[in-house]
């Protein structure tokens, strides 16, 4: 690294420490515009190809479904709502859980699914579920959040795509 830019990477961080001082923190504010875009730019590039491109072995099937919506009202839906919306304690947490029905979630693969729900998500509320998770079961979570395929999640039509699955839980615990 050149003296020019260690230099500038220091007076930025200078810049930074001193501009922040008294700010205080809270996890009340709404993110930046540019934060969601940015950290899932990070997720997207923190996650091993091989994995985040990955089919989903486990196939699609009324029984599947079934047991991956009794996984999630189990452990998902506390922060994340039996809809996927989020509920007041997922909106509570900084960065908010995610909308699980927004096309933006709804357009990433099994494969990038289920390394966040195995790894989890760092300096979020999102826990990493790798060691009390079977992974056939965050296989068949994932196809609950996003069933499609890999490719179908990457089509250039990502509102059908999106349109043609099937949506998570209602309030009753009943896909609606």
């Amino acid at each position: 690294m050149s003296r020019l830019a260690l230099g500038l990477l220091v007076l930025l961080l200078v810049a930074g420490v001193v501009l922040s001082r008294g700010m205080g923190f809270s996890s009340r504010r709404a993110p930046l515009p540019l934060e969601p875009a940015v950290a899932r730019s990070a997720l997207r590039w923190a996650t091993p190809s091989a994995i985040g491109s990955a089919a989903n072995p486990v196939k699609n099937s009324p029984d599947v479904l079934r047991d991956a919506m009794a996984h999630w009202a189990d452990h998902c839906a506390l922060c994340h709502g039996n809809d996927g919306r989020g509920t007041p304690l997922g909106r509570s947490l900084y960065p908010p859980a995610p909308d699980m029905t927004s096309l933006a979630t709804q357009g990433l693969s099994d494969g990038e699914l289920f390394y966040m729900i195995e790894h989890g998500i760092p300096l979020t509320g999102m826990p990493a579920w790798g060691n009390a998770t079977a992974d056939g079961e965050k296989m068949r979570l994932s196809r609950a959040m996003c069933p499609g395929s890999v490719s179908s999640a990457r089509s250039s039509n990502a509102t059908r795509a999106h349109r043609d699955r099937p949506p998570i839980l209602g309030p009753d615990n009943v896909a609606i």
